[in-house]
């Protein structure tokens, strides 16, 4: 009997395979679509790590298993497609249908086993990428034959040396000992003959836990605010001790102890080097450096050269072509002021205009200057000076609040700026961009990727002596990134427009410091500052712009009633911030109110709705019961909410959707959380600004699975 049966199973799932052809297919299609959105939220998963993490050699394959699979799902959906076709025209192929009834299952199998594999990592989809031996930095190219390509190869030189241990640069400000530190960093020489490339800028305003900090994020040591240098140094020192390494250290003003860092000596039987720069050749002999090679300014050949590219080719013209040989001779060499003056002259066709550069080149407040340094300085003031107006100059010198080699966000930027003032009215934010490229264009400020700019370290030190308070009506107090941990006196904050204060370990502020001038105060990145006095801003009123974003305080004293000019007020990753006080209805000039990314409000008072010339909230809440549209000036909107907290159910949603829907000026939304579909199409059925077209960016997140919808 059983002889007789077991033939039977093969047939009745032939049979099963043509006659449930389309049934199969469609629950084909289904688990194929599972299996693509979990294929895209692990890879999602390893995009959030970005270059601190990689896939597991697990998640890797089998990721190369589903696009395989993809492949031949996509064949076979093209071959039912056209049996169905011939079916409809009543030629049936039996033995067609046959074979691709069994492929269909086939693939159903292979889609459901990688779906079960998919959940049984134990050890998760990501692991931590292995430490890059450099990592690339943007560098200007250095052609060969060149003074400055013989310079790098006799760094290079005494690097491979055995014999020298430590190797000093130096030169005077602008003639280009960061552009060899940047080419060493990148050279694909210096990754042969070390485990590990390390570059830290180091500047004048240097501290032993900035340098540690760079050092720890290139070893991919877990940063600790609250550990000591002494601790922080002895791990660097262990991690250290086991590799064969290469400190660079850029833009050194004076003697550092490297055993404090937690740097090894560096010997011959480890073959560790450290090459430093620095503008003072007692520098290289106080750090014991085995060989001092100079940086020299470039030839006339060379000099002329960078010109004609930073300007173009307008310098051939027979009436300018004098003039500029003339400008470039000016510039004695210094490649950053040949780039800086060049950016200001770039494509200029009018002679008077080169005949009045040369002149103000010439003027004896610069000839007569001994010291090369200073007349470094007052060749580059001359590219601030030719800056159109004084708002393009004033957003130049608001860089300097930043500390130095600081990656500053182009949007953050943007926003101080029109906090300030310097640029205001319709399409702000495009003019802020814009002034931005003139300034890279100028060659005052650096881009750093597509968001971010920085200033060089020269440049920084113009607006710095620029806005020092014995200039010509800058006022500012600059104290970033140098790791102190108490406030300046109450009497430096008086009579100064701006103060930065940002990324240091400050734990207190004064009192209340008198300064009815002040415009700008920058404190955000003080981790350990965890409470602002009760009387701290009363004596305040001009404030314009506040940052405390990345600090740990835990509420806003009452006194910040008093910040009646105030413009832009960012409280982003503000962890402990759990309220907001009610005095912030206030602000009555607020157009500026940044909340999110961390900083979790239970609820915003119902004074919120107060602020009716607000432009910008971003804002991370657990509940939300101000009617938005009250603030009918928004034009960017970014509400982030937990999509599994109960008090956002579907119809308080709905009631947030029909306030959002009625904001005209909307141009960017980032309304994070759509219980479902339904209420997506609510929105984009009754939003005026989506309607009129006006929406430039969003994102919004649909169902507790979170599907992402993103776009411009």
């Amino acid at each position: 009997m059983e002889s007789l049966v077991a033939p039977v199973f093969p047939i009745i799932r032939r049979i099963s395979y043509i006659k449930n052809l389309e049934k199969n297919f469609k629950n084909r299609n289904e688990k194929a679509s599972l299996l693509y959105s979990t294929r895209d939220d692990i890879k999602g998963e390893i995009h959030r790590h970005g270059s601190k993490g990689t896939a597991t050699n697990e998640c890797e394959n089998w990721l190369k298993k589903v696009e395989r699979l993809q492949d031949k799902v996509n064949v076979i959906e093209k071959e039912y497609h056209e049996e169905k076709i011939c079916l409809m025209g009543w030629c049936p192929d039996v033995s067609l249908r046959l074979k691709l009834g069994k492929r269909i299952d086939e693939s159903t199998n292979l889609i459901i086993d990688l779906l079960e594999k998919s959940t049984s990592w134990v050890g998760g989809v990501v692991v931590d990428a292995p430490t890059k031996i450099a990592e690339a930095v943007p560098a200007p190219t250095i052609e060969g034959n060149t003074s400055t390509d013989r310079t790098l190869q006799k760094i290079l030189g005494c690097i491979k040396d055995i014999k020298k241990q430590k190797i000093g640069i130096w030169g005077m400000g602008g003639v280009g000992k960061t552009t060899m530190m940047k080419s060493l960093n990148n050279s694909a020489e210096i990754t042969q003959l070390f485990e590990i490339v390390i570059l830290v800028t180091v500047s004048k305003d240097w501290s032993l836990r900035n340098v540690q900090n760079e050092i720890a994020k290139r070893l991919s040591l877990n940063l600790r605010s609250d550990e000591s240098n002494d601790n922080m140094a002895t791990r660097i020192y262990q991690e250290l001790e086991r590799k064969k390494f290469i400190l660079l250290l850029d833009d050194m003003w004076e003697k550092i102890e490297l055993d404090n860092v937690g740097i090894p000596r560096i010997n011959l039987e480890n073959g560790s080097k450290i090459v430093l720069t620095t503008r003072r050749l007692q520098v290289c002999k106080s750090m014991d450096t085995d060989v001092e090679v100079r940086v020299d300014i470039l030839s006339e050949e060379e000099a002329w050269k960078l010109f004609q590219n930073k300007v173009g080719d307008v310098v051939e013209y027979p009436s300018i072509q004098s003039l500029a040989k003339d400008v470039v001779k000016e510039c004695h060499g210094l490649p950053l002021a040949i780039i800086a003056v060049g950016g200001s002259l770039r494509k200029d066709e009018d002679v008077h205009v080169w005949k009045n550069a040369l002149d103000e080149l010439r003027s004896p407040t610069i000839c007569e200057i001994e010291d090369m340094e200073e007349q470094v300085f007052k060749r580059l003031k001359f590219n601030f000076d030719r800056l159109n107006n004084e708002n393009t100059k004033n957003c130049f010198l608001y860089g300097a609040l930043y500390s130095e080699d600081h990656k500053i966000p182009i949007d953050e930027l943007i926003e101080y700026w029109r906090g300030e003032g310097f640029i205001n009215g319709a399409g702000a934010y495009d003019k802020g961009h814009a002034i931005v490229k003139h300034l890279i264009d100028a060659s005052l400020f650096e881009s750093v990727e597509t968001d971010s700019v920085k200033m060089h370290g020269v440049m920084r030190d113009l607006a710095l002596r620029i806005i020092s308070p014995t200039g010509d009506g800058y006022r500012f107090l600059v104290r970033a990134g140098v790791d102190i941990s108490e406030p300046p006196k109450e009497k430096e904050w008086e009579n100064v427009e701006r103060i930065s204060l940002m990324r240091n370990e400050l734990n207190s502020l004064p009192p209340s410091p008198y300064c009815l001038k002040l415009l700008t105060l920058l404190l955000q990145g003080n981790r350990t500052l965890t409470k602002i006095p009760a009387a701290f801003f009363d004596h305040m009123a001009s404030l314009r712009v506040l940052d405390l974003s990345d600090t740990s305080i835990e509420s806003l004293p009452e006194s910040v009633s008093n910040l009646v000019s105030l413009q832009t007020l960012f409280l982003n990753n503000c962890e402990k911030l759990k309220t907001l006080t009610s005095q912030v209805g206030a602000l009555k000039e607020l157009d500026v109110l940044a909340l999110g990314d961390g900083t979790k409000i239970d609820c915003l008072p119902i004074e919120i709705e107060e602020l009716t010339k607000l432009r910008l909230l971003h804002v991370s809440c657990h509940e939300l019961r101000v009617r938005i549209s009250r603030l009918s000036l928004l034009e960017d909107l970014r509400i982030r909410v937990d999509p599994y907290d109960g008090r956002w159910d579907e119809s308080f949603t709905n009631c947030m959707t029909e306030e959002i829907c009625s904001l005209r000026e909307l141009t960017h939304l980032g309304f994070c959380y759509f219980p479902n579909v339904e209420c997506l199409e609510q929105f984009v059925q009754s939003s005026l600004s989506w309607k009129e077209k006006q929406i430039k960016t969003f994102q919004i997140v649909v169902g507790f699975h979170q599907e992402r919808l993103q776009g411009q």
